[in-house]
């Protein structure tokens, strides 16, 4: 018997063996791949890992307005058995003051806000959001798989915490504060800038006091967090290259008790590396990425995509990508379990015809390899034609199905905003939205339909808008 055990051991020994070279090969086959493939894959929209990923996730609202000029809006939303609710928004902006007020039922970014520059100074009250650097001490870091620079941040990026405050910056002097109740906590801050190095202090109640030491020179850009308890952060990224080879490099390090003094409950990574190579010209683009990031010891994580873009005249947009994830998105719990292996691949098709422009994706995703034993999948068609009168319509249309625990995100575009849906279990979504023009603006009325589990569920929204250009004396 003891024999017949040692043997059973041994073998069981051998196939644990074999089974990490196996998994061994078929990484090192997959990172040459990508790296024979010299390209990284733009990463699908998702809520940043701050954000609940069980929920919908509303992008911060595009303010932006020219100068001398006024936009107004009114909304209602609703769905069946339930009182609408109401929105309102308006924006003015002036040679030196700009001011604006936002209402409505459930929206984080409610609030008002005025900014006056005038004898070289920038000074705003109301709502504010302060970000310094990369977003370390102050702001909001990018995600652990991600190398952009706060500049080419997209709606679903991370965004700094706002709240209720004051903040005055003098650019030529290189100094700026603020002080308020930023993300539920009264906060001090205060900067100052010199040739692209900047060295900021932020204080919050109840939290230990931090130091910023941050720099852009060029195309590379670097910060340091030290807190009054010795924790620390660091990031740094790099870019180079040019219009046919590119690429970008970040990497992070830290303590793995650091806090950010304004949102002490966001966890990100103590470690991260990412690197992005981009090749091409305009016609066929390869993207690849590889990253790799830790939380603690015990709950890493990685991910490595690659994604190529093929533009024809005649034949529309393709993109075709496929990525595979390890390990925790998002700081697990005492509890939680780290998420296995998956695999995503898509097709993209967008073209122009001239009645319509037509969009076509097909996305799957599995827990084996080569995308399969499928978790979640989706197909969405959406159409976008203009109509007479100045009528334009867009209807999309997507089918999905997730399994427990997984959940298929919808892009949907709001009247002043992105919003991120969230979809569980199986079902398809029917959204029509049409523009007209009414009483001298727009008026966009949106209809949608989710079909799932019981009857289906029917919600509407209406946003009027209207933007006036105010008139200068001569």
């Amino acid at each position: 018997m003891r024999a017949i055990s040692r043997g059973c051991a041994r073998r069981a020994v051998r196939a644990r063996g074999a089974l990490r070279a196996l998994r061994a090969a078929r990484c090192a086959l997959f990172v040459g791949a990508l790296t024979v493939a010299i390209a990284a894959a733009d990463p699908l929209p998702e809520p940043p890992v701050d954000a609940d990923p069980a929920t919908d996730y509303t992008a911060a609202p595009d303010d932006s307005s020219d100068a001398g000029s006024v936009s107004v809006g009114y909304g209602l939303n609703g769905r069946a058995g339930r009182t609408p609710g109401a929105s309102r928004t308006l924006r003015f902006r002036g040679d030196s003051v700009e001011a604006g007020l936002r209402e409505g039922d459930a929206d984080a970014d409610a609030g008002g806000d005025v900014s006056s520059s005038s004898h070289g100074r920038v000074l705003r009250i109301g709502r504010i959001a302060p970000a310094w650097g990369r977003g370390l001490a102050v702001g909001a870091p990018a995600d652990p798989w991600t190398v952009r620079q706060r500049s080419a941040a997209g709606p679903f990026e991370p965004r700094a915490r706002g709240g209720d405050g004051v903040s005055c910056a003098w650019p030529g002097l290189g100094v700026d504060g603020f002080a308020g109740r930023v993300a539920g906590h009264e906060a001090f801050g205060l900067g100052v800038a010199r040739h692209g190095v900047r060295l900021g202090s932020v204080s919050a109640r109840g939290r230990p006091q931090c130091v910023s030491l941050a720099a852009e020179l060029g195309d590379s850009a670097f910060e340091l967090a030290l807190s009054s308890a010795l924790r620390w952060r660091a990031e740094v990224t790099m870019t180079g290259g040019s219009t046919v080879l590119g690429g970008q490099l970040r990497m992070a390090a830290g303590d793995e008790a650091f806090q950010a003094p304004l949102a002490p409950a966001r966890a990100t990574p103590s470690r991260a590396a990412v690197a992005t190579i981009t090749a091409g010209s305009r016609a066929l683009r390869c993207t690849a990425t590889l990253a790799g990031w830790r939380y603690r010891i015990d709950a890493p994580g990685t991910r490595a995509g690659v994604e190529v873009v093929w533009r024809d005249a005649t034949r529309g947009v393709w993109s075709w990508g496929f990525e595979e994830q390890h390990g925790a998105r998002r700081a697990p719990t005492a509890t939680a379990k780290l998420p296995g292996m998956r695999q995503g691949a898509w097709l993209e098709w967008r073209g122009e015809t001239p009645i319509a422009a037509l969009t076509v994706r097909s996305e799957r995703w599995g827990s084996r390899p080569f995308v399969r034993a499928r978790v979640r999948e989706s197909l969405a068609v959406g159409v976008d034609a203009p109509l007479p009168g100045g009528l334009s319509l867009n209807v999309s249309h997507t089918v999905y199905r997730a399994h427990s625990g997984e959940t298929v995100y919808v892009p949907e575009r709001d009247t002043d905003r992105w919003v991120l849906r969230a979809l569980s279990g199986a079902g398809d979504r029917t959204r029509a939205t049409l523009k007209l023009p009414l009483a001298e603006g727009t008026l966009s009325s949106s209809l949608v339909m989710t079909h799932a589990r019981g009857p289906a569920k029917t919600q509407w929204a209406m946003q009027w808008s209207r933007r006036i250009r105010l008139r200068r004396r001569a």
